[in-house]
């Protein structure tokens, strides 16, 4: 399930930017103490994580994407389609 997770307290910006750009299947949590950007060893934003069906990490993208490109879904769909423990 795709999440969107600010690193900081922004008010409502993070939930106005979704709606902005349309993100409508998104769903948004915070990390005020930005902990979890360091617990990732994030080195930048947006950082993008992949993760398996078991939330193990099997692809990242450090700086904007193109999450909507032919690419980006067929990258998206050998994930899912891929067996468990792949």
């Amino acid at each position: 399930m795709p999440a969107a997770v600010p690193v900081s307290a922004c008010g409502d910006k993070p939930k106005s930017f979704l709606a902005e750009t349309g993100a409508t299947h998104l769903s948004l949590s915070t990390d005020p103490s930005g902990k979890l950007f360091s617990k990732l060893k994030a080195v930048g934003m947006p950082t993008t994580l992949l993760l398996d069906r078991e939330g193990h990490e099997i692809g990242r993208l450090v700086g904007p994407a193109n999450w909507d490109s032919p690419e980006a879904l067929a990258l998206i769909k050998a994930a899912i389609a891929a067996p468990a423990g792949a």
